[in-house]
């Protein structure tokens, strides 16, 4: 992404009247994250280019994220009025009802986004699948996913979604069953291992640690898999190992309970010889 932010930006300086250019580095700048500078590159692909609804788009986002509630529901508005048969609109839409509080306005949002969307495009029944369980429907939602999963059993970002939605529910054998499945499409998602070396850790699995590891070749400075890497070695005696690694992950998230409850119990342990 920063190789092409470079570019895009190279080019705009080029070809500053170029619209094309500015669209592309804003859609480049959202994908990094940077919500402020994707909102400001797009409004100038708008100054020369008005009511592209994608740049139009990325402005919406961007008002949501940063708390714009009332022009991200007149743009909200807008594209749903000149554009009602494209989902973006209907997503943006339950994106703004998610961060307003209104989950039941998100979910019917969302349920008309996915069915507009041609080929159906996974994302928008996640969204719609984790406000149902805001709104204690978490059930509901997995057998949506379920049914759905059967006539779309090649995406692999909804089986991972349904794992960890069952995972949260208790359903320990159905997540390791949706990851595992997700697992042997070729996904290797970080999230999907992490969890399912978790759900491996808690059942005895002999396969647990393995699983932990290759989160943590995939993520080594993400907090979560190294405290489920580090505590699984340190519960199969690897102190020296798993410490340092819990260590870690308490240094990038200081305020997460569970994980300094980790390391006071490794240390107290004790470190053993090499």
């Amino acid at each position: 992404p920063d190789a092409a932010r470079d570019t895009f930006i190279e080019l705009t300086a080029q070809d500053p009247e170029s619209w094309l250019a500015h669209f592309r580095l804003a859609n480049t700048e959202r994908v990094r994250g940077d919500v402020v500078a994707a909102r400001v590159s797009a409004e100038n692909a708008l100054s020369l280019k008005p009511d592209y609804a994608p740049a139009v788009a990325i402005v919406t986002s961007a008002d949501i994220a940063v708390g714009r509630y009332d022009e991200a529901a007149k743009r909200v508005a807008w594209l749903k009025e000149k554009f009602p048969a494209s989902p973006a609109g209907y997503e943006l839409a339950g994106d703004l009802a998610s961060r307003r509080g209104d989950v039941g306005g998100a979910v019917a949002a969302y349920d008309q986004a996915l069915k507009r969307s041609q080929p159906p495009a996974g994302r928008f029944l996640i969204k719609k699948s984790e406000a149902r369980a805001r709104l204690g429907e978490g059930r509901q939602a997995v057998d949506e996913m379920t049914a759905w999963l059967e006539s779309h059993p090649g995406n692999p970002g909804v089986r991972v979604a349904a794992g960890v939605l069952m995972q949260q529910l208790g359903d320990t054998k159905g997540a390791i069953r949706a990851y595992e499945t997700a697992l042997a499409s070729g996904t290797e998602d970080t999230v999907l291992l992490n969890n399912l070396a978790w759900l491996y850790f808690e059942n005895n699995d002999p396969r647990a640690r393995d699983t932990a590891r290759q989160a943590h070749e995939r993520a080594p400075e993400n907090p979560s898999v190294l405290d489920t890497y580090g505590w699984i070695l340190v519960q199969q005696g690897n102190v020296g190992a798993g410490l340092p690694l819990l260590e870690e992950a308490a240094r990038l998230a200081p305020d997460v309970d569970a994980i300094r409850d980790h390391v006071e119990q490794a240390r107290s342990l004790g470190k053993p010889g090499p």
